[in-house]
């Protein structure tokens, strides 16, 4: 088994897992089309120098040129889109350019998944990806052995985390104004933020912003961690006012898998995980105000209240996103790509 991936600090983790880890360059939000052609040579030529019998892609550009070069090596593919991103938020020449992309690249594949339905049905009502093809996932799915609930460690007041990466897209403009006006009624509560500020993306959290939000005493920035499971122990409910297209976010998969009741948008993706009033609450995308009700109402809770909330959502992810499901569909279709190869 190889994992191609651009190289960062947890490349080694990767190889640790029992995966042979090659690194690949790639500029994750280059439009230079000299540069993006480039790219598709590197994947084409690992590809056939390590004679792949087939390859799994996810995220965007793997999605795309990797499937356009195992489709130049005639080499089974199956893709997994999770989320559309912000690029299918608004209207633009770009997201014309992307659509096209995608309809290009997905004409070979054997499977393209899909992390929510509304996904599903965007691409498939615009012919990007062949009905026929296209599957629904549980999202990347969960271990619910490892992401168990647990005690809190370190609790103090009403703790509310927001914790994935650092984008705008992300609501975490809009989680600080919350916390801000939360705070005035509520000045003992704690709003946490964990993640890394993705300095390679144009719609990250600076480091300035953090610093100047955590000095004014609005948030408090954890930093990043490789185990979230403590944080989420501490937290009383876990916040992600996305407003961003995506699959279905992982860091709710492990919070409701951890038995904490959660705030999100009536998103695609998000709203998958909550169930409205049972497991949590739903908030329109970017509504400071609805999300500061949600907010108060969560910390007027019964304790009692907030833990049924959480058991249900966990039983929810046991039920519906468990990692044994997505495993299962994987290896099914990974035999039927092979098995189409022999045959």
């Amino acid at each position: 088994m190889i994992a191609i991936a651009p190289p960062d600090k947890y490349s080694s983790d990767v190889a640790a897992l029992g995966c042979h880890y090659m690194p690949l360059r790639m500029n994750n939000k280059g439009k230079n089309p000299i540069e993006e052609l480039g790219l598709v040579a590197r994947l084409t030529r690992l590809f056939r120098h390590e004679q792949l019998s087939c390859v799994l892609t996810f995220t965007p550009k793997p999605n795309i040129y990797g499937c356009w070069a195992a489709r130049a090596l005639r080499i089974p593919a199956i893709a997994n889109v999770a989320g559309l991103g912000s690029v299918f938020t608004v209207p633009s020449l770009t997201q014309r350019l992307v659509k096209t992309m995608y309809r290009v690249a997905f004409r070979w594949p054997e499977k393209v998944f899909f992390q929510n339905a509304t996904d599903l049905a965007l691409m498939t009502s615009l012919d990007i990806v062949a009905k026929g093809k296209a599957e629904l996932l549980p999202g990347s799915g969960v271990d619910v052995e490892y992401f168990c609930p647990r005690p809190a460690e370190n609790r103090q007041g009403f703790v509310f985390l927001l914790l994935g990466r650092l984008l705008r897209e992300k609501g975490v403009d809009v989680y600080v104004e919350a916390a801000r006006e939360l705070r005035k009624a509520r000045p003992n509560a704690v709003f946490n933020i964990l993640g890394f500020v993705d300095v390679e993306n144009p719609s990250a959290i600076s480091s300035q912003d953090i610093r100047s939000w955590a000095a004014e005493g609005v948030i408090t920035y954890l930093g990043d961690t490789k185990d979230v499971r403590p944080f989420i122990a501490d937290a009383d409910c876990i916040v992600l006012p996305s407003y961003y297209r995506e699959g279905v976010p992982r860091s709710l998969l492990e919070a409701a898998s951890m038995g904490k009741p959660i705030i999100t948008t009536d998103m695609p993706g998000c709203r998958n995980v909550v169930e409205n009033g049972t497991t949590g609450f739903l908030v329109r995308p970017r509504d400071i105000a609805g999300l500061v009700n949600a907010m108060e109402r969560m910390v007027k809770a019964l304790p009692q209240y907030r833990r049924e909330m959480g058991h249900r959502a966990r039983e929810k992810v046991c039920r519906e996103f468990s990692e044994r499901h997505v495993l299962d569909r994987y290896r099914a279709s990974i035999r039927a790509a092979l098995k189409g190869v022999k045959a």
